[in-house]
Order: C-alpha cells, then structure tokens, then sequence
C-alpha cells in the first residue's frame, strides 16, 4: 500500500548493551549512536526515503527492567537532540525503540505488567519528543488524576 503511493523506507540500526558494572553504555557510545542515526537519517531523507532509526538496546546481561528504562530514556533523548541538530525533519522519520525488558540473565524478572508499564512510558516519552506542546495537555491530566 505504502509502496504503491510512492514511500520508500530504509532502516538502519545500532545496537547499544547495558553493562553496569563497566559502565555501558558510555555517554559517549550513546552519542556516537544517535549522532550516526541522525546522520542516516538525514541522508535518507534529503534522498526522498522515509527513514526508520533503531536505536537498539540489546537484552544481553543481568540487568533489570528499571536499569533499561534509564537507558532506554537517556538514548531516546539523545537520539531526538542529534536528529534536531542534523536537520531532521521528524514527522517525516519513524523511530523503533527497543522493548523495555530486563536482560536475560536477570535474576527479578519483570511481570508482563512491568514490560507494559515500562514501554508504554516511554512511548509517552517519544510523542513528547515529537509534540513537545503536548507536555502541557499531559502535565494538566496527571494534577487532575492525582487531585
């Protein structure tokens, strides 16, 4: 369907792993990921493809679900800053963030609840990032529900 009425996709992933003890991922391997994607991307577009950025979070180690979320918050974040930087027309981008798990060889595995919970946070934080108007809507909701 896509296709037909003339949108190309490209994709293009980078792979990041948790580990806590050495500190990974480094501020700096965050960074040279987003700023690789934004690149990409940029690249993509300015060749008339719609470009899909996955910053991927890799699910390799013992780390849990919360340590991911942090993670997963902080690349996201960089990501949108480097693709605003490079240009990026984002609306016309789509962005495939990772599941929120805990790693595999986590001992507290999370509930298929958590997983929800935790992924879906960080979808709000994504159309956030694109509608960053919206904060106020959502801000204004949340004092309501907790009133």
């Amino acid at each position: 369907m896509h296709y037909a009425r003339g949108a190309r996709f490209a994709k293009w992933r980078t792979a990041l792993r948790i580990d806590v003890e050495k500190g990974c991922p480094t501020d700096y391997a965050i960074d040279e990921a987003a700023h690789g994607l934004s690149r990409y991307a940029r690249i993509c577009q300015e060749a008339g493809l719609v470009p899909i950025v996955e910053p991927e979070i890799l699910i390799d180690g013992t780390h849990d679900i919360e340590t991911t979320a942090k993670v997963q918050e902080k690349v996201v974040s960089v990501c949108y800053q480097k693709l605003k930087e490079c240009g990026v027309l984002l609306e016309g981008t789509l962005l495939k963030p990772s599941m929120t798990v805990a790693g595999v060889d986590c001992t507290d595995k999370p509930t298929p609840q958590d997983v929800s919970k935790y992924h879906s946070i960080l979808l709000i934080l994504l159309y956030i990032f694109l509608n960053p108007h919206i904060i106020f809507v959502i801000l204004l909701f949340t004092c309501r529900l907790l009133a």
